[in-house]
């Protein structure tokens, strides 16, 4: 596996933010498997927290969970316009926090924030939804 030191990284530690590498894939995939007869559908994409506050003081500003998202979003669609990839879907990871393998729920991946001490679960919205 390559890594570079200086790539972003997420609350989990083998995650890293690399929104070219995406592109790059994407032209790969193109090239070897033709996309217009086999299009692409990205099932799963996205990070998880750095914590992201408490259950009683949640941080629902995530400029980092946007930039996140705005950088993958703009290399999918850089593939798409600029090399002819056929990609017909994206799905963002998760759209509320959830049991996570290993970690439980010690990190959270959601588009929506959440409260696992509350009985109800109540959900939070973050401000990294509206994008400019």
């Amino acid at each position: 596996m390559v890594e570079c030191d200086s790539w972003p990284t997420a609350g989990s530690s083998w995650l890293k933010s690399v929104p070219w590498g995406l592109r790059k894939l994407l032209e790969y995939i193109h090239k070897k498997w033709d996309t217009n007869k086999y299009p692409i559908y990205i099932t799963e994409n996205g990070l998880s927290s750095k914590g992201n506050g408490t259950d009683s003081n949640p941080e629902l500003n995530d400029p980092w969970r946007r930039d996140f998202y705005h950088n993958y979003i703009g290399q999918v669609h850089r593939a798409i316009t600029e090399s002819g990839v056929n990609v017909k879907g994206y799905t963002a990871w998760s759209l509320m926090d959830n049991f996570e393998w290993s970690r439980g729920y010690t990190e959270r991946f959601g588009l929506h924030w959440v409260n696992f001490t509350d009985p109800n679960r109540s959900v939070y919205s973050s401000k990294l939804i509206c994008f400019d």
